[in-house]
């Protein structure tokens, strides 16, 4: 009872703690969470769960897996990530990770937000019409230290052009807690993370100086077998944005999923923002061995311009057994 009590407790606590918004100005690139399973479950990056874009959404969840290596891709069209930008935008990530010696994994990334379009100001500008821009490459390292706790440290650096370029870098970091309860199937994981810590942004000496959307995130998920067949996963997050101090924006991420057996899941979620919200939902399917599929949407009843698609594809090899049992969209027998 001790351990029910302490997962209720903590997920009370993220349901009223906050998130990085994704509108909230400088570096929306950041705030984007390419990974299917835990994007359709309304979940901000700095998730426990995630079906293969372990750096961006979940990286602790490296040791999950069965496969020693994987790669993913996703692609989203219509990311209206900043109401300054019109326009469809695109974003894309590709993520890879390679676990060796047990404990040990190298997790990477590359992501791309752009196609959207801005209309200067004849105020400061020119009133010319530019397309912004944002590029990072991210490299990270994960450590099983035992079989519940893991710890990460993730890198990144940051090219982001707004009529001018802009050149940063920084960091995140974080640790989850995984354990299964002996009374029932049922199994938790609970996070903690600090998520793009990290310096100026700088776009030349006369346009005013910014900086990363660093944020402070707590994470959980629940998973109770149904059946011998299906799972039931519920998940939440919640962080806040604390660079810049006075941004005060936050963000709470609820969701719940079905999974049959390794083959498909299901989910739905939502995610709440200071003054509006977002519905999410997606299918994650293993249509052959060692790959899978994941198709999530999100609708903002309040932004339209939030609404997007996406779709993402990944490849794992090398199967051995796992250490801890998580549901996600691949075949893990």
């Amino acid at each position: 009872m001790k351990h029910i009590y302490a997962i209720a407790l903590l997920l009370a606590g993220i349901t009223l703690t906050a998130s990085a918004q994704e509108d909230s100005g400088t570096l929306p690139v950041l705030a984007q969470n390419p990974d299917a399973l835990s994007a359709s479950m309304g979940q901000t990056g700095g998730s426990t769960l995630s079906g293969g874009h372990y750096i961006y959404s979940a990286p602790g969840a490296v040791f999950d897996r069965s496969e020693r290596f994987s790669l993913s891709y996703t692609g989203i069209i219509g990311t209206g990530h900043d109401s300054m930008r019109s326009g469809s935008g695109f974003y894309n990530a590709v993520t890879g990770s390679w676990r060796f010696r047990d404990k040990h994994a190298l997790i990477a990334g590359f992501r791309y937000l752009g196609g959207g379009s801005v209309l200067t100001s004849t105020e400061s500008g020119d009133g010319r019409e530019i397309h912004p821009m944002d590029i990072t490459a991210d490299l990270g390292y994960a450590l099983r230290i035992n079989n519940h706790w893991r710890a990460y440290v993730v890198g990144h650096f940051v090219e982001s052009y707004i009529g001018k370029i802009a050149l940063t870098g920084g960091g995140s970091l974080g640790t989850t807690y995984g354990s299964r309860l002996s009374s029932v199937p049922l199994s938790y994981t609970l996070g903690a993370s600090l998520r793009n810590l990290g310096g100026a942004v700088l776009y030349g000496k006369k346009s005013g100086k910014y900086t990363m959307p660093g944020s402070v995130t707590l994470a959980g998920d629940l998973r109770y077998g149904l059946t011998s067949e299906w799972t039931l996963i519920a998940a939440a997050t919640g962080d806040y944005l604390v660079q810049p101090a006075s941004a005060g924006q936050y963000a709470v991420g609820l969701g719940l999923g079905a999974a049959f057996l390794d083959v498909m899941s299901f989910q739905l979620g939502g995610t709440i923002l200071p003054g509006q919200y977002h519905l999410t939902g997606g299918i994650c399917y293993q249509p052959i061995r060692h790959a899978s599929v994941g198709l999530a949407w999100r609708v903002a009843p309040q932004l339209r311009e939030a609404n997007h698609i996406a779709l993402s594809v990944g490849c794992h090899l090398c199967r051995e057994p796992r250490l801890l049992s998580h549901p996600d969209c691949s075949a893990q027998k």
